[in-house]
């Protein structure tokens, strides 16, 4: 059955109007994404219906179709979005919406309106399988979400002005998930591992960086995820100076990626980070040993094993010369008491 269009009778508005408050309250702008596009927390994109003041402008979806193409064809893209929408409304299983759904995307986008856009080609992926060009939908949302990680804020005066990456990153992600086989996709997953760690997320861009190693091995992204794994491990270490465990961790993923990538150009930083590492282990190793000697409850004999396990792990070590002599010294002390 057709919907209603806008020259339905007086007499059968009037039997309705009772409720229209309520209904009004439901209805949103046509030419604007309604909010069941938007993703939900089960990640579940609703279908568009018609409202009660929503209703295409013609009796058919061709008759619809051709209407709106009509708009844009005069450089009326705003009234195009609008009879698009209502096509994809009001004959949601019709190939003429499918067309339509696209349509209005694209022009979403030539109008600068980019996040809409992203989600109107979201919709789109979400809503039909088939009758649209499935790659160039993902090349557009790829570039939309590019221009969004890479746009300027108050620009002013010649002055370069501001970027907000992580604005892009539920866009990455929903690509990420819509594509996980096409061919860009380790560089999305890059993007996201990137802009959480430009961020200070190293967390999130740990997780990331080791999806992207996981699941896409062979990607020309591998030795960067390496390289990214080993500089998140080591700032969380830097977060918990302290933790002997997380220590480990960044020396181990560091010294892999020397050992994988020795002529990579990011080596010379990652050998700096290997040292420092190295350098703060060392000092938990010392000060150990330092606790055993001189701690509340002093136990020269666990001392003089531990400084002796400090030199053996670390001869380089600044502490090294320090440990020797504590070595020496405690020695001396076992010797004196054992003699007594």
């Amino acid at each position: 059955m057709l919907p209603m269009r806008k020259e339905a009778s007086f007499a059968v508005f009037l039997a309705i109007i009772g409720s229209a408050g309520f209904l009004y309250s439901q209805v949103q702008d046509p030419g604007m994404p309604p909010s069941s596009v938007k993703q939900k927390s089960e990640e579940r994109v609703d279908r568009m219906t018609c409202g009660f003041l929503s209703w295409p402008a013609r009796d058919t979806a061709s008759e619809q179709l051709a209407y709106a193409r009509d708009f844009e064809a005069r450089g009326w893209k705003r009234r195009a979005v609008r009879a698009y929408g209502m096509l994809v409304r009001a004959w949601h299983d019709s190939p003429e919406a499918v067309q339509a759904q696209f349509e209005r995307a694209r022009l979403l986008e030539e109008l600068g309106k980019y996040r809409l856009a992203f989600d109107e080609y979201e919709y789109l992926l979400a809503q039909f399988s088939a009758g649209f060009p499935y790659y160039e939908v993902l090349d557009h949302q790829f570039r939309i979400a590019n221009q969004v990680m890479t746009e300027r804020h108050w620009d002013f005066l010649g002055l370069p002005g501001y970027t907000v990456p992580e604005a892009a990153l539920p866009m990455w992600e929903k690509i990420v998930k819509s594509a996980p086989a096409w061919e860009k996709t380790p560089q999305v997953l890059f993007f996201v591992a990137s802009t959480h760690e430009a961020g200070g997320d190293f967390d999130e861009a740990l997780l990331a960086y080791t999806r992207l190693r996981n699941r896409y091995p062979d990607s020309p992204f591998s030795a960067e995820s390496d390289l990214g794994r080993a500089r998140c491990l080591h700032e969380i270490h830097k977060t918990s100076p302290r933790d002997e465990q997380a220590c480990r961790d960044a020396l181990s993923s560091l010294a892999m990626f020397l050992r994988d990538y020795p002529e990579h150009p990011g080596a010379k930083d990652v050998q700096q980070r290997l040292d420092a590492a190295r350098e703060q282990l060392a000092a938990m190793y010392y000060d150990r040993a330092l606790f055993y000697e001189k701690g509340s409850h002093k136990k020269p004999g666990a001392a003089l094993i531990a400084y002796r396990d400090f030199v053996l792990h670390f001869p380089g070590s600044s502490y090294a010369l320090a440990a020797a002599g504590r070595i020496s010294e405690l020695e001396k002390q076992l010797e004196v008491s054992n003699a007594q």
